[in-house]
């Protein structure tokens, strides 16, 4: 009886250890996106440069949406780091 409970704690492990790999796998697609799609140009007028801007802003406020998922996650990952010692 003790053998599987304590298989059922290392596959309780094992899942958590595999979610964890993919929401950080999602945050860090999901951060490449958005860095991806921002243009790497200067703009030649006043048009392109105040749209660029609001870009860039944009950019920054979904980046402070992702940091909450990234700071569970790295409080999630201390956690399975303590669980394993």
């Amino acid at each position: 009886m003790e053998q599987i409970e304590n298989r059922d704690q290392k596959m309780y492990g094992a899942g958590e250890i595999h979610r964890f790999n993919r929401d950080v796998e999602d945050a860090l697609t999901r951060i490449q996106e958005k860095y991806s799609s921002m243009p790497e140009e200067k703009g030649r007028d006043l048009f392109a440069t105040q749209s660029y801007l609001k870009k860039h802003e944009r950019f920054e406020n979904e980046l402070v949406a992702l940091e909450a998922q990234v700071s569970m996650n790295l409080v999630l990952s201390l956690y399975l780091f303590s669980a394993c010692d």
